[in-house]
């Protein structure tokens, strides 16, 4: 009984010496391969010669040498393309995108472009900048300057309408807290603890209306609060108010 094990490299089969050996490699060549990289090779086929050769999968390799690649591009259609600073015609490969028929035209034209002028938001200096820049500032100082300054925002989506902000403010203690919970400190005149959670009664958090906010001393009894909607949905399902498909719940028309 002749005993056959396939490589792990090049996925040849090959004979073992004896019943039990680990033997996982047809050659001294393929061990090599396998010890530089770790990583298991995979047959190719030359698109110019039709001769296979190794190469890893992450590797996109189409030819087996440079010779071969050189050749097959040698029989590539050309198109002309016009150059943008002297208008002189010249040859290019299709997927190129080359607009200039030498380095010199391409620094002339990059010479002759007219600059318009900008006015950076956190200094109020004029500069110059390329038409195609999307540059707001004049330098990276200002730029980190404008983002310091910035307060943190909370974004929200609201239907119909752009996206807000949820403003912040500061405390005595120079702390950033919630515009709800400034606002519930103020009304009962002391500092909110970490424990105390503020609720907004319509479930819309953009109304930060004092009249539309209520103080829970925790948050297990703020999440009792919200259970108590479970009981009224079950009532308006029951009365044939309230329907559920697809996921969410919607009111019978």
């Amino acid at each position: 009984m002749v005993l056959e094990r396939k490589c792990l490299i090049c996925k040849k089969t090959f004979k073992l010496k004896f019943k039990n050996s680990k033997q996982k490699f047809c050659s001294i060549k393929c061990k090599i391969i396998n010890s530089k990289t770790g990583k298991t090779y995979e047959k190719r086929k030359c698109k110019n010669c039709g001769k296979t050769f190794l190469q890893r999968p992450c590797i996109k390799q189409k030819f087996c040498s440079a010779k071969c690649s050189a050749q097959s591009h040698k029989g590539t259609t050309f198109i002309e393309k016009k150059c943008s600073q002297c208008n002189k015609t010249f040859k290019n490969e299709p997927w190129k995108k080359q607009k200039f028929c030498s380095a010199k035209c391409s620094t002339q034209f990059h010479k002759g472009i007219t600059f318009i002028e900008k006015k950076c938001p956190q200094c109020n200096k004029i500069f110059k900048s390329e038409p195609w820049k999307k540059q707001k500032f004049c330098s990276l100082s200002c730029s980190s300057k404008y983002a310091r300054q910035v307060s943190p925002t909370i974004k929200k989506k609201c239907a119909g309408e752009k996206t807000r902000y949820r403003q912040e403010r500061k405390t005595k203690n120079g702390k950033r807290i919630a515009i709800h919970r400034f606002l519930m400190e103020q009304k009962i005149n002391r500092s909110l603890s970490s424990e105390e959670q503020v609720h907004h009664i319509d479930m819309d958090s953009s109304n930060n209306n004092i009249e539309n906010l209520y103080l829970y001393k925790n948050a297990r009894e703020h999440t009792k609060g919200h259970r108590t909607i479970d009981k009224l949905i079950k009532k308006l399902i029951d009365d044939n108010i309230v329907k559920f498909e697809s996921g969410k719940y919607y009111f019978k028309n």
